[in-house]
């Protein structure tokens, strides 16, 4: 269940969404963690100082552990399959949304409603091969920066469509609608190169071993370290 849990977006409203699944006790519970969690999202969107790459490079990266803490917390109180079920409801409730509340998002409504279409394609593949999924102990390399930073923003958006987060810069609303659209494609790059129908069952292994193992010898950490100071000393208005 490991990738699974990577991606399910929470906000007060899709925890609704959990119903019966949740008694009264674990949905309290639940809804003070993520009050806990809300000031990064609003730190992130109220904020009007500083490179707005910067600050989403900084946001996110405060946002891993305690998103883990939470996924975690979530896989403790329900079962499996309840969270796969949960993931695309989700993205029904968010094309819902949208259609209510987009208008609130400006120019960045087109690149949000891409973001949410391609969530739900991952959503589809990762139910689709849950087996496969299942197995692994270990996450596909990149997958965790990027279902954070898709996380991060698909959250953020929502919640300030939901009302929860009233303040907001309007650029960097645009920024984290681009980035969820962005970073969105990129988890469904990385799922569907180790699950390619057109690979032989082989290639499909091997892709797998090399996603899920050891990062020793792989120089693709050493570049997105890199990136990721050139993000802090070169400002920049357009998403990583």
């Amino acid at each position: 269940m490991t990738a699974i849990a990577e991606i399910p977006i929470f906000t007060p409203r899709t925890l609704d969404l959990l119903g019966d699944a949740l008694s009264p006790e674990k949905s309290r519970l639940l809804c003070e963690r993520l009050e806990l969690i809300k000031p990064l999202f609003e730190g992130f969107l109220a904020n009007d100082h500083g490179g707005t790459a910067e600050a989403f490079v900084l946001a996110t990266s405060k946002y891993v552990c305690p998103r883990l803490q939470f996924v975690i917390l979530v896989l403790s109180l329900i079962r499996p399959a309840e969270l796969t079920r949960l993931l695309g409801t989700i993205a029904d409730f968010a094309s819902n949304l949208l259609q209510d509340q987009g208008w609130r998002l400006g120019n960045g409504v087109r690149s949000l409603r891409n973001a949410w279409g391609t969530y739900a394609k991952i959503a589809k593949l990762l139910t689709e091969h849950l087996t496969e999924f299942s197995l692994e102990r270990s996450l596909p390399y990149g997958l965790l920066m990027a279902s954070t930073r898709m996380d991060f923003s698909l959250t953020a958006t929502a919640m300030y469509l939901e009302g929860e987060l009233p303040s907001s810069n309007p650029i960097r609303l645009e920024y984290l609608c681009q980035a969820a659209e962005s970073d969105a494609a990129i988890v469904k790059d990385i799922l569907g190169q180790a699950l390619s129908p057109l690979k032989t069952t082989a290639e499909k292994v091997e892709s797998l071993r090399r996603l899920f193992g050891s990062w020793q010898g792989d120089d693709r950490a050493d570049e997105d370290l890199k990136d990721l100071y050139k993000s802090r000393l070169y400002r920049s208005t357009e998403p990583s």
